[in-house]
């Protein structure tokens, strides 16, 4: 038994010594030691997406890796072995200021300067010098942006700086630029899930279409905004999208902070090191275990073995959002995503019959009935007929 977890963060490798199996990946990254507050956790249930982080894994057979939006207030961190976590964070960060220019201004009060009599040779400087930058940066960005349209360009990257900076990331995620852009923020809790869920999508399907990208946000809920402005900000990367189609809207006058920002590439972080299979991990920490079987004999193993404890199996964890009572009371967790046997196609005998995998996602069994003599669409709501 390893007692041990690791996984890429980032960009970055992080390990986990006797992680709890009912530590979730949301509440590690808002951790204090960990102080990632980009994802949120509004109903820590799997249904609002204010959580959504980016998981990527290296399939061998496509020799690729594969990327996919998921909800990191249901996935357990034991659960991330060897896999690739990305957050708001690593996918392109906003531009910030060099140290040296940074300014500071006397407050007007009965013990400083009157507004409008700042005379100190420190703040003369530092704003001059903040002016001369402010303006480079303007100048650079409108270089690198003249006679570009606003699809954005998918980079997957193997390597991260220390302290990413704008020599080393191509600028700011261009999807949050866009939503700023089209007003789609208010509160803002629910923007990073929104944003991380468009990246992941344009970068697995870059030739979306709007009705696509509409489709893909029925996981994200907004308390505030309303969906129409966060919807045409999205659209704007579609394929079949056109000017036109924000000729009504309210234009976003932007400020000099936001006119400094170089909306960059979707950045996607996996390191050459994460190239290979997902890493099996058991854990004893406390009262609660966790145990990954790679093959269907260890899995009965621990069902005998263990038949005395309350058991209990997991894949992709969903059912937490809905049982949490039932998580309190298990004894051993079971994580049966490694087993080979759950992830082949089990073929039909029939010629009507489709190919199903057991551990298959919902998206993917649905692919799998589209256009056939099985499957219905009727308003957009897909009747799969069984027998």
């Amino acid at each position: 038994m390893n007692n041990k977890v690791s996984f890429y963060l980032n960009g970055k490798l992080v390990s986990i010594e006797n992680p709890s199996p009912d530590l979730l990946l949301i509440d590690y990254l808002r951790s204090p030691d960990v102080a990632l507050s980009g994802p949120k956790k509004p109903c820590g249930e799997g249904g609002c997406g204010g959580c959504t982080v980016i998981l990527s894994r290296w399939d061998e057979k496509q020799n690729k890796a594969e990327h996919r939006a998921i909800n990191s207030c249901l996935r357990p961190v034991c659960a991330l072995g060897g896999l690739v976590i990305t957050t708001v964070e690593g996918t392109g960060a906003v531009r910030k200021p060099d140290a040296q220019f940074l300014q500071h201004t006397l407050t007007a009060s009965r013990s400083a300067a009157p507004i409008g009599e700042q005379h100190s040779p420190v703040f003369i400087e530092a704003s001059e010098a903040a002016g001369e930058k402010r303006k480079s940066v303007l100048k650079a960005i409108t270089a690198k942006l003249k006679g570009k349209d606003v699809t954005a360009p998918l980079k997957l990257v193997d390597h991260v700086a220390a302290c990413p900076s704008e020599h080393s990331h191509d600028g700011m995620n261009p999807v949050a630029h866009q939503l700023a852009l089209y007003n789609g923020s208010q509160c803002g809790y629910c923007s990073v899930g929104f944003v991380m869920n468009m990246s992941e999508f344009i970068f697995t399907h870059p030739k979306a279409t709007k009705k696509e990208i509409e489709d893909a946000f029925d996981g994200n809920l907004c308390r505030c905004t309303g969906y129409r402005a966060i919807l045409t900000g999205m659209k704007t990367f579609a394929s079949d999208w056109q000017e036109s189609d924000v000729t009504d809207q309210i234009k976003c006058l932007e400020d000099h902070v936001s006119e400094a920002q170089l909306p960059g590439t979707v950045e996607i972080p996996f390191p050459i090191a994460a190239r290979g299979p997902a890493e099996p991990v058991s854990t004893n920490a406390g009262p609660q275990q966790w145990r990954t079987p790679t093959s269907l004999t260890a899995l009965a193993e621990i069902l005998h073995n263990e038949r005395n404890q309350k058991i209990r199996l997991v894949h992709g964890n969903t059912s937490y959002g809905v049982y949490k009572p039932e998580y309190l009371d298990t004894t051993l967790f079971v994580d049966i995503r490694l087993i080979p046997e759950l992830n082949f196609p089990i073929a039909g005998r029939g010629k009507r019959d489709k190919e199903i995998v057991v551990a298959d996602r919902l998206n993917g069994l649905v692919s799998q009935f589209v256009e056939s003599d099985i499957v219905r669409n009727n308003d957009n709501y897909w009747w799969v007929h069984l027998g």
